[in-house]
């Protein structure tokens, strides 16, 4: 089967022909093998249903094919209730389980999602697409060794199915195998030049071996294919800040929120930007532009903290740094930064605990890495002064930028190839020839 739907030899009788020609190919691949829209979809499917088909297994399509249509819409519930009832008409309808278990995706059931993917393999084990949503809902689940295998296994299956080469880049990406990352991209150019995902995650590949040259020239790729893609340039700003180009990073972040001004990852890197230029105030301003749109985002009050503690103002510092670590509590550099804060205000000892606290932590990236030496020189000043206690000031944070290198947050910026249900075509008199398409 893998990625191909082939055409069933059940002949089914509508009674009058003519009656149900709308019908079916509102239900079917139409004759030129267009898909119809999903409501002409649902409505088509709905008839037949009505109709009282009488071969089980061409119900069950009629049930698959609505639910993919509700899927579309985003219509979850009675996208699974139609897969569902499928699966009951034909317990052996790999598309059906197959299509449930991305509604079960796009539902954040992972684990439903990856048992029904496993039903599909089961009842049709070269069900190529089946193992590449499998590997989707594992990467979703950041078990990116099992996803990397069911898109491997995708790939042997189909080697020129797309969808596999592009995600089982990113999953690298996410491993931190930069360079198999960028050969899998490589492909997924290969067999689709005009798609600028592939360029997209490419580029953060070559972004992480610190290659911003070769990142920048795929974003700008990537633009020239799509110049409304907001994301190209949001990480196409990024890869010049590394640079330390802020003004030309600043130009970017500026397109991207034109182009979708909803986009809160550029907001916070354009605050990091301002702030590594000494403009606090810019800065604060963007990242709470951020945290406005995603309150959930550490980076966002992290930022801000840092904006507030080279304003001076300590306390709210302190309370965003707080909210920060409580939203991510695996990233140390929110902790260095409040143990800062602590410091100007005179509080050592809890400065000193934050600093401790922080070394503890695994360093997951270069900034975390960071953080960590600047605990350490942190500690170090307060020992030499030990005799004598000499809390930090404002005026000397406020003379020091950011000198934290802007990291490429790889979960958040490379983009998986969403999968989509696949339509059963379904057989009688209106039907396409019978062959495989």
């Amino acid at each position: 089967m893998g990625r191909l739907i082939a055409i069933w030899l059940v002949v089914v009788v509508f009674g009058s022909t003519c009656g149900w020609a709308g019908a079916f190919d509102d239900c079917n691949l139409k004759a030129n093998n267009t898909t119809p829209t999903p409501d002409q979809t649902i409505s088509g499917c709905t008839e037949l249903i009505k109709a009282g088909i009488k071969a089980s297994t061409e119900r069950s399509k009629a049930y698959n094919n609505r639910g993919k249509a509700y899927n579309e819409k985003g219509d979850f519930d009675r996208a699974m209730a139609d897969f569902s009832r499928a699966i009951d008409l034909d317990p052996k309808n790999a598309f059906a389980h197959h299509n449930r278990g991305l509604a079960y995706h796009s539902k954040g059931d992972y684990d439903r999602a990856i048992a029904d993917q496993t039903k599909a393999i089961d009842i049709d084990p070269k069900f190529a697409s089946a193992y590449n949503n499998r590997g989707y809902s594992y990467a979703a689940k950041g078990d990116y060794d099992r996803a990397i295998a069911d898109y491997t296994r995708s790939i042997d299956i189909d080697p020129r199915y797309l969808n596999p080469y592009s995600n089982r880049g990113v999953a690298y990406v996410n491993k931190g195998d930069f360079d198999r990352a960028i050969a899998d991209q490589t492909k997924a150019i290969d067999i689709d030049p005009k798609n600028s995902l592939h360029y997209r995650n490419r580029g953060i590949a070559y972004a992480n071996k610190d290659d911003f040259d070769r990142a920048i020239t795929d974003y700008n790729k990537a633009i020239d294919i799509d110049p409304k893609n907001s994301p190209a340039y949001t990480i196409r700003g990024i890869a010049y800040a590394n640079k330390g180009d802020y003004d030309r990073a600043i130009a970017d972040y500026n397109k991207a929120i034109n182009i979708d001004p909803k986009n809160g990852v550029a907001y916070d890197f354009r605050g990091r930007a301002h702030t590594n230029k000494g403009d606090y105030d810019r800065a604060a301003a963007d990242f709470t532009k951020a945290r406005e749109i995603d309150p959930k985002m550490a980076a966002a009050h992290l930022g801000l903290g840092r904006a507030h503690l080279r304003q001076g103002d300590l306390d709210r510092a302190i309370a965003d740094l707080s909210e920060a670590m409580r939203l991510d509590a695996k990233d140390p550099e929110p902790l260095v930064e409040r143990g800062a804060a602590y410091e100007a205000k005179g509080q050592i000892e809890r400065a000193i605990l934050d600093y401790r606290v922080a070394l503890e932590m695994p360093a997951r990236s270069n900034s975390e890495r960071q953080a960590h030496d600047e605990a350490r020189r942190r500690l170090g000043a307060i020992e030499t002064h030990k005799s004598e206690p000499k809390p930090v000031t404002t005026s000397a944070l406020a003379a020091t930028p950011t000198s934290r290198r802007v990291a490429l947050v790889i979960g958040n910026a490379t983009t998986q190839m969403r999968p989509d249900c696949t339509i059963q075509p379904m057989t009688g008199a209106q039907s396409p020839p019978a062959s495989v398409v």
